[in-house]
């Protein structure tokens, strides 16, 4: 009886596990929020709520265009990079590329949409202050920045020639400064910005690479060197065993030889001492054949 209501509580224990359990699952699944539509906002859109920042690409498009006609063609690029940005002839010829694609005719339109889906107009408070710091060596003017909270979307502004924001809003006094900031602002509102950390960290991985291919290679001729030299061992190692079987054969050879040598030597003074003992023997009889008679005959004449 016990051992059945033993039972009878571990099943209800378990079972009201499984109850609780489920019960959260689905109070889980109940309680998931409804996906948000995402807002899609068109470049037309976006005019109206940055309009100071679309006033600013107008502007400086209309720097661009010299001959007023409405679009930027490549030879206004490049004459505007040379002159008025003072640009290296080195950087020319790939940011040109980079600002017209395939399209030689750049409209005010044109260049707000490519403004409009840069990374660098998405760039948070943050980033503008180590931009501001890294790339356009201005550190003291970190703080002002982060205080009004310059982001990405206020790049044009700072890449006007129209300087009155920077002098009211920034509070920038020096006309270095100014135009040093203008710069480096046209640079990244036309042609995107470089991230030089990027850069260096490709030219790191290039040489690793240049480096670990060197090492490969050096391994692979020192290992084919490598085992040249223990097949020229082996074979060496080869060539004195040979050696060491011959010399030992006949080494053997020459022990038996000199053992022949030994065991004739001493069976050669064997014989000469059987004939030595002979001679005597026969020396030793003939005297007792000659003493024998001597004493018959000395009988003989006594009597």
């Amino acid at each position: 009886m016990k051992l059945e209501m033993l039972t009878i509580r571990r099943f209800s224990t378990s079972s009201l596990k499984i109850l609780l359990i489920s019960l959260l699952f689905l109070n889980g699944c109940l309680a998931k929020e409804k996906p948000k539509r995402s807002v899609i906002v068109t470049p037309d859109e976006e005019k109206v709520r940055d309009a100071e920042g679309y006033k600013a690409i107008s502007e400086i498009h209309r720097e661009m265009d010299d001959d007023h006609s409405g679009s930027i063609d490549r030879k206004e690029t490049t004459g505007f990079m040379m002159e008025d940005m003072q640009m290296r002839q080195s950087d020319r010829a790939r940011k040109e590329q980079a600002f017209h694609g395939n399209d030689d005719a750049i409209t005010i339109d044109d260049l707000w949409e490519a403004w409009f889906e840069s990374k660098e107009r998405a760039w948070s408070v943050e980033e503008i202050a180590e931009w501001l710091l890294n790339v356009v060596n201005l550190p003291m003017y970190v703080d002002k920045f982060k205080e009004l909270k310059i982001d990405g979307a206020y790049l044009p502004r700072l890449a006007m020639q129209n300087q009155t924001f920077m002098v009211n809003k920034l509070d920038i006094r020096s006309s270095v400064h100014r135009q040093k900031l203008r710069l480096n602002a046209l640079d990244v509102v036309l042609f995107g910005h470089r991230d030089h950390s990027n850069r260096i960290k490709d030219i790191a991985l290039a040489l690793s690479l240049v480096l670990l291919s060197a090492f490969i290679l050096l391994y692979i001729r020192l290992q084919k060197k490598s085992s040249q030299e223990k097949q020229e061992l082996s074979s060496r190692l080869m060539q004195l065993k040979s050696m060491e079987d011959e010399f030992q054969h006949a080494q053997k050879n020459w022990n038996e030889e000199r053992s022949k040598r030994s065991n004739s030597e001493e069976t050669g003074i064997s014989q000469i001492e059987v004939e030595n003992l002979k001679i005597q023997l026969e020396e030793a009889e003939r005297r007792h054949v000659l003493n024998h008679s001597f004493f018959i005959n000395t009988v003989s004449l006594r009597n």
